[in-house]
């Protein structure tokens, strides 16, 4: 059977106690897909994309909708591996990203907290993105890449991203970066998320959410 490789950050995975349906289980429903779902709590984007061409080594026939969400999270390796619960079958993860732990600006000391540049890691993200894409385009792999976060603000003062939002721009598989990401149609819907009160509009969807989330994906989806 084929498989949907469907990846991101905790926005591809959390929902409220008593729901299981995410933006991934509906998509694989609706095109008879077996799902692969990559994403999990704290998943930084270098991982997401890590895991994205470790699956592209994989020879299978597959669909891949790739997510990237928060982005202001710095990673490093740990000789410690988690302990990971028992989880969903459909859910995996690669046993080599396992000793890699994230870090989120708020988590991150004073010192630390210089590494943060909000422009400079949004455009280093994009360049990363566009390696990626233009990899998996050259090997021959079906897929979009989609953004689980908010809307990337665009900058062209700021000299290092020169060009690279047009680059993208240019690009069809990429979907929803700068504009429609995933909480800006929340928001603009007014499909608050379930956890608003912790987290305001950059929440998790519930069911419904995810639901409407892949009404928009499955516009881009060619198979």
């Amino acid at each position: 059977m084929t498989k949907l490789y469907y990846d991101g950050d905790s926005h591809s995975c959390m929902l409220p106690r008593g729901q299981t349906q995410t933006t991934g289980h509906v998509i694989a429903d609706r095109l008879g897909y077996e799902l692969e779902h990559y994403g999990f709590i704290g998943k930084s984007p270098a991982q997401i994309i890590r895991s994205s061409v470790r699956y592209s080594f994989e020879d299978v026939p597959c669909f891949m909708a790739i997510g990237i969400g928060v982005i202001n999270r710095l990673e490093w390796f740990s000789e410690e591996v988690p302990d990971i619960p028992n989880k969903p079958a459909e859910y995996k993860r690669w046993q080599e990203e396992d000793s890699i732990n994230s870090l989120q600006i708020f988590d991150a000391s004073r010192e630390t907290q210089q590494l943060f540049h909000w422009q400079y890691m949004e455009a280093n993200l994009l360049f990363s993105l566009i390696q990626l894409h233009d990899y998996l385009l050259h090997n021959g792999k079906n897929f979009i890449i989609h953004n689980l976060g908010s809307d990337i603000r665009v900058d062209k003062d700021f000299v290092f991203s020169n060009n690279i939002y047009d680059e993208i721009k240019c690009r069809p598989r990429f979907i929803n970066m700068f504009e429609n990401s995933l909480h800006s149609q929340m928001k603009e819907k007014n499909m608050k998320p379930w956890d608003f009160d912790e987290h305001s509009w950059h929440g998790h969807p519930d069911e419904q959410g995810h639901l409407m989330y892949a009404d928009c994906l499955m516009e881009h989806i060619d198979v």
